[in-house]
């Protein structure tokens, strides 16, 4: 038996469809729309521990609203632990180190090891002064230059000719005391004469002769107390070889050997340290 219906009883039919929906709190489009995607949430219960739920993503604001968290967030009131995927109650650990946050020394930086130089509870990867003898290393203002050492830091006295820099001034002492870069680098220009001598801007700085034909050793020489560091030049094209150097540490004079087949048109640029 086929069922007629005819257009005096589907509009009651439809009136009653859509009291229908406005009573669950539908509107036309979401009665038939697709339904809504599932996220899950950790679900607070009467006794005050979560469940695992699925819940539209419809309703996931209402759940927040009423205290439910996602999983992998903090639990609420307990400071250092978080809910897995299941919404078990697990220890954080924020930076992935295997290290609980609460036992972490930096839980913001991974640092399974937990070295701490200086023992003061912050882990050398996150302490600015990770030595502990008070000047800061690269995670703070850099004063110091070796933050795992507290031989090493600005009020260090400097070993001389040991190849460190004890006291971070960007030098080594030498024995003599007499060539570091303590007060000053003066910078000095010699031009060369026709003659093979040369036009030196700083009385105190004294440049050999060049000797045409010849490999020549020329000497860039500083009067006590000065030390000469480096030395570059503009030389032509007559030289085989180029005039420049440097030593460290600064010395009292440098040598180099250059040979030119002619005077070239030259100047050298020394830097010349200041006790």
């Amino acid at each position: 038996m086929r069922l007629q219906i005819g257009k005096a009883e589907l509009l009651p039919l439809l009136l009653a469809t859509l009291t229908m929906v406005a009573v669950l709190g539908f509107g036309p489009a979401q009665a038939f729309a697709a339904p809504a995607s599932k996220v899950d949430v950790c679900h607070s219960i009467s006794n005050g521990s979560f469940i695992h739920i699925n819940v539209s993503e419809n309703a996931f604001e209402a759940h927040v609203g009423h205290g439910d968290v996602s999983p992998g967030e903090g639990v609420p009131g307990m400071v250092g632990y978080e809910f897995d995927a299941g919404c078990a109650t697990v220890l954080s650990d924020a930076d992935d180190d295997g290290i609980a946050d609460i036992n972490d020394n930096c839980p913001g930086v991974a640092n399974s090891d937990q070295v701490d130089l200086d023992s003061d509870g912050s882990g050398d990867v996150c302490d600015p002064d990770a030595d502990g003898d008070t000047f800061e290393g690269p995670l703070g203002d850099s004063a110091d230059c070796d933050d795992l050492n507290t031989d090493i830091n600005p009020d260090a006295s400097d070993v001389a000719d040991d190849g460190i820099d004890q006291d971070c001034d960007g030098f080594d002492a030498v024995s003599d005391g007499l060539c570091r870069s303590a007060n000053a680098a003066i910078a000095v220009t010699a031009q060369l004469n026709p003659n093979g001598s040369w036009i030196v801007s700083d009385s105190r700085v004294h440049v050999t002769d060049l000797i045409p034909f010849n490999t020549t050793s020329v000497t860039v020489k500083a009067e006590s107390p000065l030390c000469v560091r480096s030395v570059s030049s503009t030389l032509g094209a007559f030289c085989v070889g180029h005039l420049a150097g440097s030593q460290y540490p600064a010395a009292p004079e440098l040598t180099m050997q250059i040979q030119c087949s002619q005077f070239p048109t030259a100047t050298l640029y020394i830097e010349v340290w200041e006790p």
